[in-house]
């Protein structure tokens, strides 16, 4: 599979000191954890949205080494991702790799995700259950995310302009 990260961006991301439009930094992810799930599928989409990126699990917001076991990720299959974004979104998206990597001798995790031709919309909605009776809303459905600097947001109209170009 060919990827439009090149290895020089996920260098360059290792040595950053701070997030940027095209890389992400995550202190920890847990694959079992629905809400980490739905957060990590929202940032996934708005980086393919915005024509790929990395995500680094096991980063502080300044890029220093957070020390998190990611050997939980490591071993998540691509598949089950494949299929959750699907049924958000309708879309089997796979145009991403899980990889392993790492910083100063500590073992992260890499999620290198690629561009894609046609924005991804949500048609579902993505919600866990915050206390009892409180529900927190990731994306909603015919939601369109992009990254904004360090964060997934939804499009507006710059975004699509982008895009386009």
């Amino acid at each position: 599979m060919s990827f439009q990260i090149p290895n020089e961006a996920l260098i360059e991301a290792l040595k950053a000191n701070s997030e940027s439009e095209r890389w992400d930094y995550k202190i920890s992810f847990d694959p079992d954890c629905n809400a980490e799930v739905l957060e990590i599928i929202k940032d996934i989409v708005a980086m393919a949205n915005s024509g790929g990126g990395v995500i680094i699990v096991g980063l502080n917001d300044n890029g220093s080494i957070a020390a998190t076991d990611v050997s939980k990720l490591l071993g998540w299959d691509a598949a089950k991702i494949t299929d959750k974004l699907f049924s958000y979104t309708g879309v089997q998206f796979h145009k991403f790799q899980i990889t392993r990597i790492e910083k100063a001798g500590q073992e992260l995790c890499a999620l290198l995700i690629d561009g894609v031709t046609v924005p991804i919309v949500f048609i579902n909605p993505g919600s866990y259950q915050v206390s009892e009776g409180k529900q927190k809303n990731v994306f909603g459905r015919g939601t369109v995310y992009f990254h904004h600097g360090a964060k997934s947001d939804p499009c507006n109209s710059e975004d699509f302009r982008l895009f386009l170009q």
